[in-house]
């Protein structure tokens, strides 16, 4: 595991190279994600290894025997079957995420991004720091309060019955807890993700006082967002993401809308002819995870992206204009 001369292949590796790392106080290297690579490639960000599989492979994965029980013995021959599926498919998907890294010149962006696997820090099981394991972009000081306080409960949690901790609370059900802070049981019950059995039990109890503490933290204790790592340091231009909208109606009723969003950094890198405008980038948004809710599919459109209006009185148009805020466009264009 340790022989640096062997590349070590994982699909969301991290919580394996935990184990590791608690075992050993070492973290195997060269160590190549599949997930990660997949998300640099354009597969999106959190693609299963089973849709993976599929695409570069052409592997097809029973997944019947996911949650059955493991602890009997002997194992069945399909919990054996699933259990090698597991792996065996891993080296084809590596080689063709290799090739299209090589080819696309993203081997660079892979490198940054197994930066924080490759980091002991990121397995020092701090509860008070758990939070910053989570991908936000952006968010108040007091949802990150709420975040900090369930993330920490959900580490000790995880750490006192040896659970993983994604079977203690899922990710993005910490996530929409902190950003809709569910003052009761009913309201946690409508957690996605959540079901009403945990939410009126023990662990439902022990949510909502974490809720409540961070909810209670004063202001000047507020955790603070962590540092913006997909800007170039030092560039005035790219130092905070921004939107330019200039609209305008000439005497003949012609209307022009233009907007240029730098929504966050990452971006499409592609520039309009000699214009100067960055071609649009929230395809990213979408999942290429045929199950995601988010699944890149025809007529669907990105959540944020800025739609011009146009208002009109009888059959001409009198101005045309846009909503800017992320999240609240839809709603702002609607009121």
């Amino acid at each position: 595991m340790f022989d640096e001369r062997i590349v070590k292949v994982f699909h969301a590796a991290r919580q394996d190279i935990e184990i590791f790392y608690h075992l050993t106080g070492r973290i195997p290297e060269p160590l190549f994600d599949t997930q990660v690579a997949a998300m640099v490639c354009g597969f999106g960000e959190a693609v299963s290894y089973e849709n993976l599989a599929t695409k570069l492979a052409g592997a097809r994965i029973d997944k019947s025997s996911r949650f059955t029980d493991w602890a009997q013995r002997p194992l069945t021959q399909r919990q054996l079957t699933y259990a090698l599926s597991d792996v065996t498919h891993l080296r084809p998907t590596y080689e063709k995420l290799r090739r299209r890294l090589e080819k696309s010149g993203r081997g660079e962006w892979l490198d940054e991004e197994m930066n924080v696997l490759l980091e002991p820090g990121t397995y020092r099981l701090d509860p008070v720091e758990a939070w910053r394991r989570f991908k936000i972009r952006g968010g108040s000081g007091r949802f990150l309060a709420v975040l900090q306080e369930v993330a920490a409960w959900r580490e000790r949690t995880a750490q006192d019955k040896d659970m993983p901790r994604g079977r203690i609370l899922r990710d993005e059900a910490i996530l929409e807890i902190a950003a809709h802070h569910p003052l009761s049981v009913d309201d946690l019950a409508r957690t996605r993700g959540l079901g009403k059995g945990l939410a009126e039990g023990r662990f439902g109890s022990e949510i909502l006082e974490a809720v409540q503490r961070g909810l209670s933290l004063e202001e000047a204790d507020l955790p603070k967002p962590p540092p913006r790592q997909d800007m170039p340091p030092g560039d005035p231009v790219l130092e905070h993401s921004d939107t330019i909208y200039l609209t305008v109606v000439d005497k003949d009723r012609n209307c022009c809308s233009l907007i240029q969003s730098l929504y966050y950094g990452f971006g499409s890198q592609h520039v309009a002819g000699n214009l100067g405008f960055a071609l649009q980038n929230r395809g990213a948004l979408f999942s290429l995870d045929a199950k995601h809710p988010n699944a890149l599919v025809p007529h669907k459109r990105p959540f944020h992206t800025i739609i011009p209006a146009m208002v009109t009185k009888g059959d001409k148009p009198i101005f045309c204009f846009g909503v800017m805020g992320g999240d609240f466009q839809p709603q702002g264009h609607v009121q």
